[in-house]
């Protein structure tokens, strides 16, 4: 939802702040892979640690996405237009489901237990 909500909520004032923080969230999700690696395979020769860093990084969608969003964004390519509605689609739903999910996250913490036995 990051810079979509925040051109949206803040018009366009807020889309430097969302691309920062966007550049911000990418570079240290980037480091804290790259340590976590390297402190899991500590044990292995260097160009093996080295070789696993960068498959992670490859295969780490937190990652690609915004790489693949700004090549495509840099490229001006359009999108067959079917397609571009069914991504359509799937973000007009993505905060709904995820409002859903995040209820049910809680409402599973919250089971209580009567003095009979019954969950609700």
């Amino acid at each position: 939802m990051g810079i979509p909500f925040c051109v949206l909520a803040l018009d366009q004032d807020g889309l430097t702040s969302a691309i920062i923080s966007t550049f911000i969230v990418f570079v240290m999700f980037a480091i804290a892979t790259i340590l976590i690696e390297v402190g899991i395979q500590s044990h292995k020769k260097s160009h093996e640690i080295v070789w696993n860093i960068l498959k992670s990084l490859c295969t780490n969608l937190l990652l690609v996405a915004p790489v693949a969003g700004l090549l495509w964004s840099s490229m001006n390519l359009v999108l067959y237009d079917p397609l571009a509605q069914v991504i359509s689609f799937l973000a007009a739903a993505a905060t709904p489901c995820a409002l859903v999910s995040i209820g049910l996250f809680f409402d599973a913490k919250r089971k209580v237990t009567t003095s009979t036995g019954v969950e609700y």
